[in-house]
């Protein structure tokens, strides 16, 4: 399901994104593409949250809390019904399609729980109505040959015994099938196995279990499996001679070869990262404060009970969200292509295909800009779907500032920095008012990729300051801008969704950040400790 979510995802973005760009190549001003991408996304976004307010309102929003509580023994009307399962399917591509600072991740953890229950709990129902059709009764009817004796009724008779245990289902166990669900859904939406086995552990249930942990292992690595033989199988190769799969960065364009050179740190950079931790804490905490208010708004003026009322919320939230993304566009100054780039140039945004956004060449999007070799300086993080901006953000280095052999650097202190600080500034600023707004609509909505997004924004502005200061003190020192990014998110994630372990390990796996373990732990800590300080 998520592969096949996954792509659905990409085709409606990629029919939108296109639709614009090729009215804008024809100099089609503000409006004409303004009306097709605002008037995609809309339309996208009406759909579904038709969806949601008409089939199933337990599709609604990210669904963890939901299946949280479902799975520690709260009565959750329609939580693991199989209609929630195909209006958040349907509904999680259509709001992310539309451009809502949303994320898949809770949407595809409620998901996986359902499957993995439905599933588990069907295999047991089966089991339950052989075991008692076949074993009902033991005695002879007339007219048959007196029952087997010796080790074949032994055998027969310890069968018995077995299929009886296994036909018998607890609601501990029910409740385990969902929590391993959830841990396949966190790996398949960041692929990261071993997210998701963290995930199941320290969020999806409140009992801990051995049991219910190596089914979670092992439903992880499996549903990561399947994806890379799926994504195999889809590029036309053999599945069992010419592919040779790998675990990729799924919020990278780097490679796992390629990451270990853009991510490193200095000891004196840690007390600065914990200090960034605590600052995010505090954003955090102002997020968690500013949801429950909004969130108790809109239970009085926009209830359940007036389906049309969420619905036309849902359009209305994807067109003011498209209009602002669109306008920063417009509005965005052009400077030149860093000479560094020279390699991407020719993907500058006027050669649009389906993978545009999984590579380097989104990074520097013409758009309206009349000179050549010159970019839409802030589009480089609006021009682009909300993951993309991720991607991009824990991605890009100057070149001349990669970690050589023995820890060495090569430095160029004058090398321009991709990403100014008003670009930053404009997405932190649009992207954590965009999040508030989504919270809470009637559309399957997630928080972790738009909370990543905010954070790495963050964090990259704040290493941009640290290495003015070094530039304005004389000091030939290089700091890590993915690095400081990569703080950021996980200092974010942890402050909004107080998980530690889980939070490490989705952001350390998803962007091959592992060589900078360290701040990112204490970042994390430092953060949640703020957080909960301050908002429960």
């Amino acid at each position: 399901m998520a592969f096949c979510l996954n792509w659905a995802t990409e085709a409606l973005q990629w029919a939108k994104y296109a639709a614009a760009v090729s009215l804008i190549q024809s100099d089609g001003g503000y409006f004409l593409p303004w009306l097709a991408y605002t008037g995609i996304s809309t339309a996208y976004a009406a759909l579904a949250g038709l969806l949601i307010s008409r089939l199933s309102p337990m599709a609604a929003g990210s669904g963890i809390p939901a299946m949280r509580s479902w799975i520690n023994g709260v009565d959750v009307p329609r939580c693991v019904a199989p209609s929630t399962l195909a209006v958040k399917a349907v509904g999680v591509a259509l709001a992310i399609a539309a451009g809502l600072v949303a994320g898949k991740e809770g949407p595809y953890i409620q998901c996986g729980g359902i499957i993995s229950y439905l599933v588990g709990c069907s295999a047991d129902a089966c089991i339950r109505r052989w075991a008692v059709r076949r074993f009902r009764h033991e005695k002879t009817k007339p007219g048959k040959p007196a029952p087997v004796r010796g080790p074949r009724r032994w055998l027969r008779g310890w069968l018995r015994a077995a299929l009886r245990a296994l036909a018998v289902v607890e609601p501990r166990e029910a409740s385990d099938y969902a929590s391993v669900g959830t841990s396949g859904g966190v790996a398949v939406a960041f692929n990261a196995p071993v997210a998701g086995m963290a995930y199941a552990a320290e969020e999806g249930n409140t009992v801990y279990s051995v049991a219910m942990l190596w089914k979670a292992v092992f439903a992880a690595g499996a549903a990561i499996w399947m994806m890379q033989l799926l994504g195999v199988a889809a590029q036309g190769q053999s599945l069992l001679v010419d592919s040779q799969i790998t675990l990729l960065n799924n919020l990278s364009f780097r490679g796992p070869s390629e990451v270990s050179s853009i991510f490193w740190y200095h000891s004196w950079e840690v007390p600065l990262m914990a200090l960034l931790g605590g600052a995010i804490g505090l954003l955090g905490a102002l997020w968690t404060s500013a949801c429950i208010a909004i969130l108790k708004w809109r239970a009085s003026w926009i209830p359940e009970s007036r389906p049309g009322l969420r619905n036309l919320e849902v359009a209305v939230c994807a067109a003011v969200t498209a209009t602002v993304w669109f306008t920063v566009c417009y509005a965005s100054p052009c400077i030149p292509i860093p000479p560094s780039a020279a390699a991407v140039t020719a993907a500058n945004g006027h050669h649009f295909t389906r993978d545009y956004f999984n590579g380097p060449g989104s990074l520097w999007p013409r758009l309206w800009c009349r000179e050549p070799g010159t970019y839409a300086s802030w589009a480089q993080l609006f021009a682009m779907p909300i993951e993309g901006a991720v991607r991009a953000l824990m991605s890009v280095q100057p070149a001349a500032a990669v970690a050589g052999d023995g820890g060495g650097l090569a430095v160029v202190p004058s090398e321009n920095f991709v990403f100014t600080y008003s670009t930053l500034g404009l997405f932190v600023a649009c992207a954590f008012t965009g999040l508030l707004l989504t919270y809470g609509i009637a559309a399957p909505t997630g928080i972790f990729i738009p909370t990543m997004a905010i954070g790495a924004a963050v964090g990259r502005l704040a290493g941009h300051g640290v290495q003015a200061v070094l530039l304005a003190a004389g000091l030939q020192l290089q700091v890590s801008l993915p690095t400081w990014a990569a703080v950021g998110a996980a200092g974010l994630l942890a402050g909004n969704t107080r998980l530690l372990l889980s939070t490490v390990l989705i952001v350390t796996e998803t962007t091959g950040s592992a060589p900078a373990l360290v701040p990112i732990i204490l970042a994390t800590v430092v953060s949640k400790l703020v957080a909960d300080a301050l908002t429960k």
